[in-house]
C-alpha cells in the first residue's frame, strides 16, 4: 500500500502504516503516528495519548493514557475511549462534571457525563482514512454517506454525469453511455443509437432499423434496404425472381416479382 508519483522520473514512495493500523489507536481515543514512512520501515507506528492526558506514545499498540479527576475511574474513562473519544474533567474538585470529547479531526458537541456526538466527513477532513484528493484528481466527486466518526473508510468516489460509476475508498472506473447525450441525433433520422464501448469516448454510432443494416460512427447512417432479402422467397417459390427498384430506406413496399424469361409479367 505504498503511495507516490513523479512525472518523468522515479517516484518517491512512502508507506504510512497508520492508514492500515491506525484503527488500533483511534478506536480508543488516541492518535496514530508513523515515525518513518519509508516503504521498508515497518512496525514503527505508534499510538499517542491526546490532551488532557499527558503525552505518551506506545509502539505498535494502544498506549496506556493517564487521566485525572473523574476520568481516572475506568468506569468513566471507558465510556469515552470505547467510542474513540477522550475523557475530560473540567473541574477535578467537583464530582460528575466529566464529559467525552471528540478527537481531531472528528468534531462535535460534548453532551456532559456521556459520549459526545462526533462526526467526520472523510471527503473534507484530513485523516489517515480520508479521501484527500483521490476523487478530485481524477475529475470525480467525493461522497461520505455516513459521517459517524467511528465509521471510517466508507467514503466513495462518484463519476460525474453523464458518466456512471462509483467505488468505495478509491477512484471509480467510470462508464459513459454516449447515447444518453447523442441519441437524439439518431432518432431524428429514424435510426437507433448504440455505444459499443462505454469506456471509449467518441465511438457511438447510428444504426439503421431493420431490415436496414448500415451504421455510421458519430452521425446518422446512409440507410439502404433491399426488400428482396426479406421477401425474395415469395417470388422464388413460384419460380420467379425478386427485384427492388429503389434501395432507399424511405422507398419501402416497391419490390416486385418478375417472371423468368422467356415468360413475361
Amino acid at each position: 500500500p505504498t503511495t507516490g508519483t513523479q512525472a518523468l522520473g522515479v517516484a518517491t514512495c512512502v508507506r504510512d502504516e497508520c492508514k492500515t493500523e491506525g484503527a488500533t489507536c483511534t478506536n480508543v481515543g488516541q492518535t496514530c503516528r508513523d515515525v518513518d514512512t519509508a516503504p521498508g520501515s515497518l512496525g514503527d507506528w505508534e499510538c499517542r495519548c491526546v490532551p488532557p492526558a499527558p503525552e505518551k506514545a506506545t509502539a505498535a499498540a494502544a498506549a496506556t493514557c493517564t487521566y485525572r479527576g473523574d476520568c481516572a475511574l475506568p468506569a468513566v474513562d471507558t465510556q469515552c475511549t470505547s467510542r474513540g473519544q477522550v475523557c475530560v474533567d473540567d473541574d477535578e474538585e467537583v464530582n460528575d462534571v466529566w464529559r467525552c470529547a471528540c478527537v481531531s479531526p472528528a468534531t462535535g458537541p460534548s453532551m456532559g457525563s456521556g459520549p459526545a456526538m462526533c462526526s467526520l466527513d472523510e471527503c473534507t477532513g484530513s485523516c489517515d482514512t480520508c479521501a484527500g484528493a483521490a476523487c478530485r484528481d481524477v475529475g470525480q466527486d467525493c461522497f461520505d454517506a455516513d459521517t459517524d466518526a467511528r465509521k471510517v473508510g466508507n467514503w466513495e468516489c462518484r463519476c460525474r454525469a453523464p458518466a456512471q460509476g462509483a467505488a468505495q475508498a478509491r477512484a471509480a472506473a467510470c462508464t459513459l453511455d454516449e447515447c444518453v447525450r447523442n441519441g437524439a441525433t439518431c432518432t431524428a433520422a429514424g435510426q437507433v443509437c448504440f455505444d459499443p464501448s462505454m469506456t471509449t469516448p467518441g465511438d457511438w454510432l447510428c444504426r439503421c432499423t431493420a431490415p436496414g443494416t448500415q451504421e455510421a460512427t458519430g452521425q446518422p447512417a446512409v440507410c439502404s434496404v433491399d426488400e428482396c432479402a426479406v421477401h425474395g422467397a415469395t417470388c422464388a417459390n413460384e419460380g420467379q425472381t425478386c427485384r427492388d427498384p429503389d434501395f432507399g430506406a424511405a422507398a419501402l413496399g416497391d419490390w416486385v416479382c418478375e417472371c423468368a424469361a422467356p415468360m413475361t409479367g
